[in-house]
């Protein structure tokens, strides 16, 4: 047997169904440089009588389902925006709190300093100086805090003051009148 003969392979002969399962030439102008179709997968056909196919290509067909799509059409709405100047807050003078404080608080003057503070501040955020407004307002509203606490605090030390002082005046030109007397300061005349 070592006499080998070359010899061809058997012919492939397709079932009666089965006329397109083989390798069928591609059409004239294909590109093969091409990916196959989205949704597409590559299936190989068995070998039959000892010769290989090549693989084909085949599409799946996507499948539509019919629904009733409704379309409500809406007509355009114009919308007008009006851009107003951006006005800041006016800033607090304390006006009225300076007037009470320079009328019944003004102890050293600080009621009269916060009231010209407090008609500057008006006057600047009249003039739309609002950064100068604001800064006068505060000075104000801390003169008017340090006003009305003096005059909490130094009220009464002064009517304390004063009523011992008019009390050691008084209570002196009694016993000037009465030195005898059992409420006045000892005195060397009034031995008995």
């Amino acid at each position: 047997m070592d006499n080998k003969q070359d010899y061809a392979p058997p012919q492939y002969t397709p079932a009666p169904g089965n006329v397109n399962m083989g390798y069928q030439p591609p059409p004239p102008g294909a590109d093969f440089g091409q990916q196959p179709p989205q949704g597409a997968y590559m299936m190989q056909q068995p070998p039959a009588g000892g010769h290989m196919v090549q693989p084909q290509c085949v599409a799946q067909q996507p499948q539509y389902v019919a629904q009733q799509v409704q379309y409500m059409v809406q007509q355009p709405t114009t919308v007008t925006v009006q851009q107003q100047p951006v006005t800041l807050a006016r800033p607090d003078d304390c006006l009225g709190c300076s007037i009470f404080t320079c009328l019944f608080c003004n102890a050293f003057f600080l009621g009269l300093i916060a009231l010209i503070c407090a008609c500057q501040s008006k006057s600047s955020a009249d003039a739309n100086n609002i950064e100068l407004a604001r800064q006068q307002g505060r000075h104000a509203r801390n003169l008017n805090i340090a006003a009305i606490v003096l005059t909490i605090f130094t009220v009464p030390v002064i009517v304390l003051i004063w009523y011992f002082t008019v009390y050691a005046v008084v209570s002196n030109q009694y016993c000037l009148i009465n030195p005898c007397e059992s409420g006045c300061p000892y005195n060397p005349a009034c031995r008995g």
